[in-house]
């Protein structure tokens, strides 16, 4: 066995999604390189495109790294035909059960794109080892003045001489005969650079990111401009006043500004496919800011990380690097060692984010068994068919005029969400839009008029029932009649542990909303909350007419259920009342095991 050559990596890429056309899709890149070549990406997923959140892999940037590529395309074939036998993953000392692959395949999009630089790498493998860059032609000058570093090109402070220090020692060069890190003549300036960009901006539901490099064993996390804080805001890449102290190493003029619990998240993420990692064979990657390993500009870990705080109404993406194995062409029973550390790390990182997805329903029930419609989230889209039930087995279809205002142009944004209910009280199940985008201030909902035809509006809910926390990992939008006025009412839930309020945007009846936030207790969002297994019901628990919101740990042996009880007003008042052992058994966070509501004894309370 050797290492994969551009045309084998392309061909394995083609030949997997021929072999798991279920799970599996073919994405074609739409710029050519400078050489001419088209590359492909592999989206994994039992899912269609869109429909939960998902993980970008990248491989090959730099040309003379012969061992990413190889480990994403092996990792890709791993998932794909453990998943389709039914079987867990070994790398070493570090498994995965069948169950968890299930999970990742079932739960996220995993989007592999193995080799990014194909120019480089052929010409890595073909003629000059050690090449790093792309195959941009020279403008003139040697041999050397070809090419630009990709991961020096993309659009987080790339013109470093005016956006950092002149002191600060960033490894980016504006010398296009620099012959590792010359950044391009502009942002994003090459096709394969290009290629990245178009496909996030494709997959909005991106929220996790590792480029694999190698070859100093290490994982890194954002920001590799300078050293990370949390205390000054305004110490951020989009403000251009620090651009004279920008990057210099321990300095109190600038840090980059990172918010506490985006870091406590990044660095648990990090920790958990740097533990996978050591356990294929004991070899410790560690896990440091990227800051630390020198100060870049244009690398593409920050560039993903930036997108959201550039744009709020971009998905947060969580990125990361593997610097792997020991050396950039170690000999092959070598780099067999560090493909199944790079593997067990992803598929890692995968599983934790396959607990903290929601993933979308391609249809959505209305009206119990009455009626079935189908709502799609594409802009400016503007009617909502239904199937109506006759009560026979047969159906009566019609396909209403919903206007263009009830999809807006963000509705098929990350963090959109369709819920459905009696927003007006008039019998009918309407269905209303969500957005989770920090300050959003309005929910639209297309009424039902009961002939298949629907009235939209689009009434403000204030930027308080979409608060800053609205799109982070495990917020949930739940729908019950929280104030018992007979109307549908919206509320948001953070399993964030500690976490002590639960807005509700009460329905008015008419499309507007009233809105609060009342207190519910640190005890309802308990250290467990956001743990792999956690599930959000609702029922009217005691029986008052009000709709409550009860957590369950699926972990064998928990014996508790904490409840909020809703007061009518917006406040909650919190239980934690034991469930005694024999409620959650052994197998109950088994494949398979589902948690239903009801009254099953016919007291008038939710089971």
């Amino acid at each position: 066995m050797s290492y994969l050559n551009v045309a084998e990596i392309e061909s394995a890429l083609v030949n997997l999604h021929a072999a798991y056309p279920d799970t599996s899709e073919l994405v074609t890149l739409p710029n050519p390189t400078h050489e001419g070549r088209r590359t492909h990406a592999l989206r994994i997923g039992a899912r269609r495109a869109g429909e939960t959140d998902g993980i970008l892999l990248l491989g090959g940037v730099h040309a003379r790294e012969w061992v990413p590529p190889d480990a994403l395309v092996a990792v890709a074939a791993d998932l794909l035909e453990a998943h389709q036998l039914g079987t867990g993953l070994g790398y070493g000392g570090r498994s995965f059960t069948a169950e968890e692959v299930a999970r990742v395949v079932e739960q996220v999009d995993v989007l592999v794109y193995p080799c990014v630089n194909p120019d480089g790498r052929h010409h890595s493998q073909t003629a000059a080892p050690m090449w790093r860059k792309n195959r941009r032609p020279s403008a003139g000058g040697g041999a050397s003045c070809v090419g630009v570093d990709l991961n020096r090109n993309f659009d987080f402070l790339w013109d470093h001489t005016a956006r950092f220090a002149t002191d600060a020692g960033v490894a980016t060069s504006a010398d296009p005969c620099e012959p590792n890190t010359y950044r391009g003549p502009g942002s994003a300036s090459e096709p394969e650079t290009r290629n990245v960009v178009w496909l996030v901006d494709t997959h909005p539901r991106i929220r996790w990111h590792v480029d694999v490099h190698s070859a100093v064993p290490v994982i890194l996390h954002s920001w590799g401009s300078d050293e990370n804080q949390s205390t000054h805001p305004d110490q951020t890449f989009l403000n251009p006043a620090f651009d004279p102290v920008r990057g210099r190493p321990h300095d109190t003029a600038y840090g980059e500004y990172l918010a506490q619990d985006d870091l406590d998240r990044v660095r648990t993420l990090a920790g958990r496919m740097d533990e996978a990692i050591r356990a294929v064979r004991g070899d410790s990657y560690g896990v440091e800011q990227a800051y630390g390993l020198y100060p870049t500009s244009g690398a593409s870990d920050d560039y993903l990380a930036s997108r959201h705080r550039t744009d709020p109404r971009l998905a947060e993406i969580d990125a990361f690097t593997i610097e792997c194995g020991h050396s950039f062409q170690p000999a092959w029973s070598e780099a067999e060692h560090v493909i199944r550390e790079v593997s067990a790390g992803v598929v890692a990182l995968a599983l934790a984010a396959a607990a903290s997805v929601t993933p979308d329903e391609p249809a959505v029930a209305v009206g119990g068994v009455n009626a079935v419609a189908l709502v799609r989230q594409t802009p400016g889209w503007g009617s909502i068919p239904v199937a109506a039930s006759n009560g026979d087995g047969t159906w009566t279809v019609t396909n209403g005029a919903a206007g263009p205002d009830f999809i807006p142009t963000w509705a098929n944004q990350p963090g959109v969400r369709v819920v459905t209910g009696d927003f007006n009280g008039n019998g009918f199940t309407d269905v209303a839009l969500v957005r989770q985008t920090p300050g959003w201030g309005s929910i639209p909902v297309a009424f039902a008029n009961g002939d298949g035809t629907w009235a939209v509006t689009n009434g403000a809910a204030g930027p308080d029932f979409i608060p800053s926390w609205a799109n982070q990992p495990g917020v949930r939008v739940v729908t019950g009649d929280f104030n018992g006025n007979g109307l549908t009412d919206i509320a948001l839930v953070r399993q964030t542990p500690g976490w002590g309020s639960i807005p509700i945007a009460f329905a008015n009846g008419d499309g507007t909303w009233t809105v609060t936030n009342g207190a519910a207790g640190p005890d309802f969002i308990p250290s467990w909350a956001n743990q792999p297994g956690v599930k959000l019901v609702t029922g009217d628990f005691n029986g008052n007419g009000l709709t409550d919101i009860a957590l369950v740990r699926q972990t064998p042996g928990w014996g508790s259920i904490p409840i909020a009880f809703a007061n009518g007003d917006g406040t909650w008042t919190v239980t934690d009342g034991p469930a005694a052992p024999d409620f959650i058994p052994t197998w109950a966070n088994q494949p398979g095991v589902k948690l239903v509501t009801g009254d099953f004894n016919g007291n008038g309370l939710t089971d």
